[in-house]
């Protein structure tokens, strides 16, 4: 499974970078999730209830932010977003690498791909559904993080 895509965000790199790392941002642009839970600088435990296709579902998500590259000047140019997810129907795993571009003096342009891999009765629906789900799971996941900043930058 596996999605691209960009996104320009009305706040400057390190405010982006800070916002990604915020509970309260995660919780509010993670479509499902019910509770953040920080576990250190870079993992967060997510609890997640929804609707993936014709599945309605329970699971745990563990992320990390990894690969942190260029940190410079309060924000990375660069880093990883990985994610597994474990829960009644089976486990998934995947990630997305992002980079952050300034543009202009408030404006950022973060670009993303995502890649992800599922297991047991979720790799059973078929890939072709799957890819699906997973590229609107990822555009939700940024249109509802672009929103989250802009209400905390307000």
């Amino acid at each position: 499974m596996e999605a691209t895509g960009d996104i320009r965000l009305n706040a400057p790199p390190h405010v982006v970078w800070t916002a990604m790392r915020d509970p309260e941002v995660l919780k509010a642009s993670v479509p499902g999730c019910k509770a953040v839970h920080v576990e250190s600088a870079h993992d967060y435990r997510m609890d997640l209830e929804g609707t993936w296709g014709p599945i309605r579902a329970h699971f745990h998500v563990h992320v990390r932010i990894e690969d942190v590259q260029g940190l410079e000047d309060g924000y990375p140019d660069s880093y990883r977003l990985s994610a597994r997810g474990e829960g009644a129907l089976g486990l998934a795993a995947g990630h997305s690498d992002i980079t952050l571009r300034p543009d202009g003096r408030e404006t950022t342009v973060l670009t993303y791909a995502a890649a992800g891999e599922p297991d047991s009765v979720l790799a059973r629906l078929g890939d072709r559904l799957l890819r699906r789900a997973a590229g609107k799971l990822s555009d939700k996941f940024f249109k509802r993080f672009a929103k989250a900043l802009d209400q905390r930058v307000a």
